[in-house]
């Protein structure tokens, strides 16, 4: 289902960077910060088909803000940030409804919504619309149970029964007060989710243990009041032919596609500490490319992507396979130079990946196991990367090859135990201080950013 998810968003991007289109006007892009509140309103149902009473929550979110004009009133509006997300609901927790509980949910999200924003022109004060989808990848997420009548409160984790990925759409307005070059908005926008955040399972806090079966739907949803300022980093002289140009040299911002092999392997940091002997694997990697030109040779890239990671591993004589997708987010600075036909390169930064499924196979007694081991891995993973490459520039469009190396530098094993693996459990006592590596080779095209 994960998979899917991630699929379906990016097709959606690629159609949405497709169709746009500009005109030959002055725009500009801006770079800043926003904060404020998230009145959290979640809905749901019950397994039975009830619904669930959610109480709203106050929360809070804190980002930054990246606007991409793409002509004279439309702007491409990314607003990746921190957000809380909450709500709390009462249940009987006996069979004769005797006694109630209140059972309240706390999430924190790295939220990422992308708009479509619509400006009036104006000298000083310029009203806006926006809309767009928007992605939240869980950090982390709680639950707090109160039933006072029995003096009980305890907290629990609830991460396992939270699904990584929450998606929908979002709409809103704002005012944007320009003061000299740098400008203040407020803004108010309401989202609502379109997936179901509960994944099924069992949990327990204390000495309560409850359960979301089949059915059981929580939604997410909130109206966000914000506020922010940015700053311009260069005015861009947009032609229909050659796109979005950095203000400095004339080298125009650029998006495209990117996908390739990754030949994955795992870093064991302590080599005495786990019985284990991992070689690589051959897996690949598909995103999107958004090169923002800093100066004539130096440029930021940024390359979402789905990455498939893993190792073949023999794990106490049993030869075994680890298989894990990542939603990866390398952010490198890329220097670059040579001529008009061919352009060599360089590259390093640092990239942040968020699991999205893990999965240990083996075999033993003439069968097959494959088992989630999703509890036994961590959310996050970051890490280093480093390479170089060639682009190929064909008229307006470039063509480029590069080859990197990446290095987790976090361990992404967690202590737990998964109970139905196969056989027997498959337990992790401790941590075992394993790092992803890989050796990654990509073939991609860049077009000029709004261009035709």
């Amino acid at each position: 289902m994960r998979k899917n998810i991630l699929k379906k968003r990016s097709l959606f991007w690629v159609s949405i960077f497709t169709l746009l289109m500009v005109t030959p006007v002055d725009a500009q892009q801006r770079i800043g910060f926003v904060g404020g509140l998230n009145i959290s309103n979640a809905s749901g149902v019950f397994s039975d088909g009830e619904d669930i009473d959610f109480s709203s929550g106050n929360d809070f979110g804190i980002g930054a803000v990246l606007d991409l004009g793409l002509n004279q009133n439309f702007v491409l509006r990314l607003e990746p940030m921190y957000l809380r997300k909450s709500g709390a609901y009462e249940a009987d927790i006996d069979p004769e409804g005797r006694f109630q509980a209140k059972f309240g949910f706390k999430g924190a999200y790295l939220e990422v919504p992308v708009f479509l924003k619509l400006a009036a022109q104006t000298n000083t004060i310029q009203p806006y619309i926006m809309a767009g989808p928007t992605v939240g990848l869980l950090l982390s997420a709680k639950t707090k149970i109160d039933a006072p009548v029995i003096g009980v409160g305890v907290e629990a984790n609830l991460e396992d029964l939270t699904n990584f990925i929450d998606f929908g759409l979002g709409f809103g307005a704002g005012m944007n007060f320009s003061t000299g070059k740098n400008a203040i908005f407020v803004e108010c926008r309401y989202t609502h989710g379109l997936f179901n955040v509960a994944d099924e399972g069992k949990g327990s806090a204390g000495d309560f243990e409850f359960e979301t079966g089949e059915g059981f739907e929580i939604k997410t949803g909130g109206v966000q009041m914000l506020a922010g300022m940015t700053f311009p980093f260069g005015v861009l002289s947009i032609s229909p032919t050659e796109g979005h140009r950095s203000p400095t040299t004339g080298t125009p911002h650029r998006i495209g596609f990117v996908g390739g092999l990754n030949i994955a392997s795992v870093n064991v940091v302590d080599p005495d500490g786990a019985d284990l002997n991992f070689s690589s694997r051959t897996v690949f990697g598909l995103g999107v490319v958004l090169d923002l030109a800093l100066n004539q040779n130096l440029s930021l890239l940024f390359e979402p992507m789905y990455l498939q990671k893993g190792a073949e591993v023999t794990l106490d004589s049993t030869p075994s396979k680890f298989e894990a997708a990542y939603l990866e987010v390398p952010v490198f600075f890329k220097f670059a130079y040579g001529t008009r036909t061919v352009r060599p390169y360089v590259m390093a930064g640092p990239t942040v990946g968020f699991n999205l499924s893990s999965d240990l196979q083996f075999s033993a007694f003439d069968q097959d196991f494959e088992n989630d081991i999703e509890k036994l891995t961590r959310r996050l993973d970051f890490g280093l990367g480093f390479g170089a490459g060639v682009s190929f520039p064909i008229s307006n469009t470039a063509i480029f090859i590069e080859s990197r190396y990446m290095l987790g530098l976090s361990d992404f094993t967690e202590a737990g135990v998964v109970e139905e693996a196969g056989f027997e459990p498959i337990e992790f006592g401790e941590r075992l201080d394993l790092n992803t590596k890989g050796i990654q080779i990509m073939l991609g095209i860049t077009f000029p950013l709004g261009g035709e």
